[in-house]
């Protein structure tokens, strides 16, 4: 669901912040996956992050996180306006639906979602002020209204050169956790994602006179991957491989078998090169995290000698799609989620009725099963009992998906999961994710 800078932009209540004020964050959430428009943002000094070792990456996690920080505390009311903002700022910029997409969502005018989105980019630079306070400050006419203003250029809060910030400090395993949380998995070709890899490594490539070559099987099955994670791992892998083989030659192979898409690096040194080797063994641990978060396998060989290349494999299964199947009587709740799952490991099996849930669930054979709790006749409770006893379905996960705060009751009564009503994507295909990975251990 991808948007582009259109005629709702910039937001006529931008412009009263002054010169550069909230367009410069505005731009880089409307183009935060693409990393040569954040690569050229003024917040990357701004926020001075700019020596760290990716600083798109960077960037990225820091408003991320800070979208994040947004998010109400589960006992504050679903309708409430904080919620609002919430959701329409993870949709509008985590999501990147356009403004008419999440003004149908939300039951708005473009014209409302329009005022409420840049009260929100608003409460998210002051949020961000209380982190990076010399690049957001308020100026003493705007402080009644309580707007957060850019401020000019100023010396920006000291950071480790090599860090990537976030709002507050993690451990490795904690940002690699985060990545699994927060990226959910979409369902892509492969040669979709190596295309643009070769295209981002080959400046390295002609620095360190490197010839790179790529073989793509046109049979590449699309897959259901954390794209981002495993684009890291393929675009580290090749880095790594490159900067060892100085003046020689890395091919890229990409085949397929009848369970696994197989994506071999091999690199081979310079004439009369010695044989390369590689001693990082933080970068070849964090690849084989990555590769894993993805249920795929990273294999590693050295070579034997200077006519040998260094090998590496990433296999990535192919699996089918996972069939999530979801009674709810409301059509629109149906209809949202079926599109949530657009271009992810994904399919929605929808089911107005609960009466009709267990005949149908005997035919498609779901693997996840969600349940809304109010609806006419059978209520989700009843019917998760009776779906909880029946000696084929039984096993199935369930999660109970209610506007109602009944997480602790959900538990108890034996559902694998609980989902707060607004349903918001990234939380939906997150959940998913987690159920999976409980079922392929």
């Amino acid at each position: 669901m991808g948007h582009t800078e259109d005629m709702y932009l910039h937001d006529p209540s931008d412009r009263e912040l002054g010169d550069g004020d909230l367009r410069d964050l505005r731009h880089a959430l409307n183009h935060l996956y693409e990393p040569e428009a954040l690569r050229h943002s003024s917040l990357i000094q701004a926020f001075g992050i700019e020596h760290a070792n990716d600083v798109v990456s960077s960037l990225r996690r820091l408003l991320l996180d800070a979208i994040e920080k947004l998010r109400p505390d589960d006992e504050v009311p679903p309708q409430s306006p904080v919620w609002r903002t919430y959701h329409i700022m993870v949709q509008r910029f985590v999501e990147q639906a356009s403004q008419q997409e999440v003004a149908i969502d939300l039951g708005l005018s473009v014209r409302q979602l329009r005022r409420q989105e840049s009260a929100g980019l608003k409460e998210l630079a002051g949020l961000l002020s209380k982190h990076y306070h010399p690049y957001f400050e308020r100026s003493q006419a705007e402080s009644t209204q309580a707007a957060p203003r850019f401020a000019a250029r100023v010396t920006p809060l000291p950071i480790p050169p090599h860090a990537s910030p976030p709002l507050a400090a993690t451990t490795h395993a904690e940002e690699l956790a985060w990545s699994q949380r927060s990226y959910p998995r979409e369902f892509i070709r492969i040669t979709d994602l190596i295309q643009p890899i070769l295209e981002t490594i080959m400046p390295l490539a002609k620095m360190m006179d490197v010839e790179v070559s790529a073989t793509l099987s046109p049979t590449m099955p699309r897959l259901a991957v954390q794209s981002i994670t495993v684009r890291q791992a393929l675009l580290s892998l090749l880095a790594l491989a490159i900067r060892h083989v100085a003046g020689g030659h890395v091919s890229v192979t990409g085949t397929v078998d009848t369970s696994a898409a197989i994506v071999e690096v091999a690199a081979f040194g310079g004439e009369g090169a010695t044989a390369p080797q590689i001693n990082d063994e933080e970068s070849l641990e964090f690849i084989q995290t990555l590769v894993a978060s993805s249920g795929g396998r990273f294999e590693f060989l050295l070579p034997a000698g200077p006519s040998h290349p260094l090998k590496a494999k990433v296999i990535l299964s192919c699996e089918k799609l996972m069939t999530v199947m979801a009674i709810d009587d409301n059509p629109d709740t149906l209809q949202l989620l079926e599109r949530y799952v657009t271009d992810t490991g994904y399919r929605v099996v929808s089911v107005r009725e609960a009466q009709k849930a267990i005949a149908m669930a005997e035919e498609v054979n779901p693997d996840v099963i969600l349940i809304d709790v109010m609806m006419p006749s059978v209520d989700g409770w009843e019917l998760m009992g009776r779906l909880r006893q029946h000696p084929k379905i039984g096993g199935t996960p369930l999660i109970i998906c209610t506007i109602l705060p009944q997480a602790q009751l959900a538990l108890d009564l034996g559902a694998s999961a609980f989902l707060r009503k607004p349903i918001n994507r990234m939380e939906f295909l997150t959940l998913l994710d987690n159920q999976l990975n409980l079922l392929r251990r």
